[in-house]
């Protein structure tokens, strides 16, 4: 159920990702974004830098971190992934 759990919770945070997209790009293109519980919590120069925050702050909890960018692609991580 917990595994379940955490894909649901990455699918509403990538949701959100893709509603704010629009407003975040202007400001931080090319940085990388730290989502939890469908908010922006910070962002990043780089996907490590981002990691590591969010492995200080959550832990295991359920985070996405995605690239700022207009480009048709999908290029993330998400806490259910790295659980694997």
């Amino acid at each position: 159920m917990m595994k379940y759990n955490s894909i649901m919770s990455v699918d509403k945070n990538f949701e959100f990702f893709k509603r704010e997209l629009p407003i975040i790009l202007n400001t931080h293109r090319g940085q990388f974004v730290l989502i939890k519980d469908e908010k922006i919590v910070s962002f990043y120069i780089s996907a490590e830098s981002a990691l590591k925050d969010a492995y200080q702050r959550f832990q295991d909890n359920d985070f996405l971190i995605q690239e700022v960018t207009d480009e048709d692609r999908v290029n993330y991580i998400n806490s259910a992934f790295l659980q694997r």
